[in-house]
């Protein structure tokens, strides 16, 4: 294997070790999947300490957007867009500097978090390194975060100036800026709002200010300054070597001990990192270089722009000696001021700026295949200015800076699946199915992970984005209620909120099944008796027993026995109101009506009863006598009721002579009141059957019949 791969390993696995805050674990899998799920994060400018550019992420297949959030006015020229500051992401959050501001936005939806004032904020990308963010400005200043809290600032220990444009490095505890001098100061702090100096060190020209940002690498700092490229002790800011470039303001970048830089003096440099002998240098006529170059498996990816007619490139390069593998040319009168940005699936990202402002034109983010250079899709901006800013790519999107807003390139989170769908209830130690469904919005494989209620590890299954895919679990403990819940993670480690819980109820073996939800009516009168119905079974064919809950604080206790398919009856009366009635089965597995050593199931469904006051007629005592039949019509309700029709009638075999039908009205029946009423004269011979009938508006009728005898002008029952 060549040695500059093997070195570009161990350092990976370096980084891995040394820089634990650029990948994020997103998800407690559980005790099942002992393996953690690493997304890569982009934590500062150009990705790392080293400024490789370059993420193990994979990075969006199209221009589509998934979110903006602005920032700032965009006045169309002068915007703060004219910066290449660009966004960092960490552990699921993107932060953003400009105009005096410090953002922290939720990476799913752009949504605010935090902002906080930096004065002097501009040129410099923030670090988040251990979940602390440094940024450079009028000072360096430390914060919480998640919370934008202040941790420290360095107010009392740098040079005043109005901005450190540099972005800060941060690695092993300590931070790297340069302003006047460079300096290494405690990342931790002293914990009263202060920091420590570990020390600082002048360049050449203490009278010129440093600009551009600091390149980790081995122990090692490295800064492109006014064509010196410099290297100091990391440790003690001594100096070890320097080597002239002849170009201005550019960022170098490091990899396998070598040093990487592309200057305004249209070359690219290659430096042994130790030593600071130069290896070689390659010649672009095409253009000079600003950004820091890309450095990834043996090749360099640099991009450039054309001082004279502002024409810029990129071209990719070997690392061992420069030679050219591709060039590709993008829209002419553009220049570049972004570092690209590649990702771990081939795609190159970067931003193009628009020239000079008298050539009116649009900038544009472009992505490019990293093999081939070919464009694979590009967006055109609004303003003039263009695309200053450096791309951030982090659980494959892209993340960058332009018309006054931050843009999210790319994937999103899957939506919040549905409810889990079961059974309400279940027998302990059997497994059930349970079954949801979320919705990627890139289209993506979706894994979701079930939260089983019972502190077991979390399970997880595959299915396409809209699938319905389904789990299943055993519960061990029984009697207990469990909350189930899922939620859904994509390709990229993006992770939906969890969904809504469902319940079951886990009972014992042997158990009778719940109960059938109780059948009855759903209204009636207070006072009045009410009966409902249910069912169940045994799986050992025991008798069974029912309680009830009547929804009014009281039971039932235990009515029995049943057995297995029987129907159980129970009967209660209420006050006003509604009531919920549920009721629960329990076996007498030894037939003796001692129910101490019996499995009980869970509650049935309820069902809904409402007590209301209501009208309610009722026919009482009918009677006969001399040429009469006399019958009581009752209001048994709670309210009056008026216009009370009745109607009295004679058949069967008799002759009736006289009062074969009689009818009336009652104008007003108060509630508890009886109104006698009369059907005279009657006369006749023979048996005869008598029928009462009584109804109102909005009150059901009532019939009554009973048998009789006349004898010419006496009425008599039988």
């Amino acid at each position: 294997m060549n040695k500059k791969i093997i070195s570009i390993i161990a350092c990976v696995l370096l980084l891995t070790t040394v820089l634990p805050a650029i990948g994020t674990e997103k998800i407690d899998k559980g005790e099942d999947e002992q393996t953690s799920t690493v997304t890569d994060d982009w934590p500062m400018f150009c990705h790392d300490p080293e400024r490789s550019g370059y993420t193990t992420s994979t990075g969006p297949d199209t221009s589509l957007i998934s979110w903006n959030v602005e920032l700032y006015p965009d006045d169309g020229w002068y915007a703060s867009d004219d910066t290449d500051s660009g966004p960092v992401v960490a552990n699921g959050y993107v932060y953003v500097n400009d105009e005096n501001i410090l953002y922290c936005l939720d990476i799913e939806n752009g949504n605010e978090i935090w902002r906080d004032e930096i004065i002097g904020v501009r040129e410099a990308s923030p670090a988040v390194v251990d979940g602390k963010v440094y940024i450079s400005a009028a000072n360096i200043t430390c914060l919480n975060a998640l919370t934008g809290e202040k941790i420290w600032d360095s107010l009392d220990l740098l040079a005043e100036y109005s901005s450190y444009d540099c972005s800060p490095l941060v690695i092993d505890d300590k931070v790297y800026v340069a302003g006047d001098q460079i300096y290494c100061l405690d990342a931790e702090g002293n914990g009263d709002g202060t920091t420590t100096l570990i020390w600082n060190a002048s360049l050449d020209d203490p009278g010129v200010w440093i600009i551009d940002s600091l390149v980790y690498g081995d122990g090692k700092l490295f800064i492109n300054y006014h064509g010196t490229l410099f290297c100091i002790n990391a440790t003690d800011g001594c100096p070890l070597w320097q080597n002239t470039t002849a170009g201005g303001s550019a960022i170098p970048a490091y990899a396998d001990g070598f040093i990487y830089l592309g200057s305004s003096d249209y070359y690219l440099y290659c430096f042994n990192a130790t030593t600071g002998e130069r290896i070689y240098r390659k010649y672009f006529h095409v253009g000079a270089s600003i950004g820091s170059p890309v450095v990834v498996n043996d090749k360099i990816y640099v991009a450039l722009s054309c001082r004279y007619n502002w024409d810029p490139y990129m071209k990719c390069l070997y690392a061992l000696n420069g030679t050219e593998i591709w060039s590709h040319t993008f829209t002419e009168n553009r220049r570049i001021i972004s570092s690209p940005a590649m990702t771990a699936d081939g795609k190159l990202y970067v931003g193009i700026g628009t020239g000079q402002p008298q050539h009116n034109r649009k900038g544009e983010i472009v992505c490019l295949n990293a093999e081939t250079g070919q464009e694979i899709w590009k967006k055109t901006t609004s303003t003039k200015v263009g695309v200053m800013s450096s791309p951030a790519v982090a659980y494959g999107r892209l993340f960058i800076k332009y018309d006054g807003k931050i843009y999210c390139f790319g994937n999103g989170a899957p939506e919040t699946p549905d409810t889990p769908e079961g059974p309400s209830s279940g027998v302990a130690n059997q497994n059930h199915r349970f079954e949801t469904s979320s919705t990627d919005p890139d289209g993506h494989y979706i894994k979701y992970y079930w939260d089983w209620g019972d502190g077991s590890p979390l399970t997880y299954c595959w299915g396409q984005s809209g699938d319905t895919v389904s789990s299943t679990h055993k519960w061990t403990d029984a009697g207990i209620y469990y909350n189930i819940r899922v939620k859904a993670v994509d390709r990229y480690d993006l992770e939906s909120n969890w969904s809504n819980f469902a319940t079951i109820y886990i009972y014992a073996p042997g158990a009778p099944e719940v109960p059938d939800k109780p059948s009855g009516p759903s209204s009636g009168g207070p006072g009045e008796e009410l009966c409902f119905s249910t069912t169940s079974i045994d799986p050992d064919s025991d008798l069974i027993y029912f309680n009830w809950s009547w929804g009014d604080d009281s039971f039932s206790g235990w009515l029995g026995p049943y057995n297995s398919y029987e129907n159980a009856t129970a009967c209660h009366t209420w006050s006003k109101g509604n009531y919920e009635i549920k009721v629960k089965a329990k076996d007498d597995p030894n037939g003796d009506g001692d129910l101490s050593d019996g499995n009980e199931s869970d509650w049935s469904e309820s069902h809904m009863v409402e007590i209301i006051f209501q009208p309610k007629l009722s026919i009482g005592d009918i009677t006969g006598g001399v040429l009469k039949i006399n019958a009581e019509i009752k209001n048994i309700g709670d309210i009056e009721i008026t216009n009370v029709k009745w109607n009295i009638t004679i058949g069967g075999g008799g002759i009736i002579l006289a009062g074969k039908d009689a009818s009336g009205t009652i104008d007003v029946l108060n509630s508890g009141d009886t109104e006698i009423v009369l059907d005279k004269p009657v006369f006749g011979f023979g048996v005869i059957t008598i029928t009462v009938t009584a109804n109102a508006d909005g009150v059901e009728e009532v019939v009554k019949t009973v048998d009789g005898f006349v004898l010419l002008f006496l009425v008599l029952r039988m």
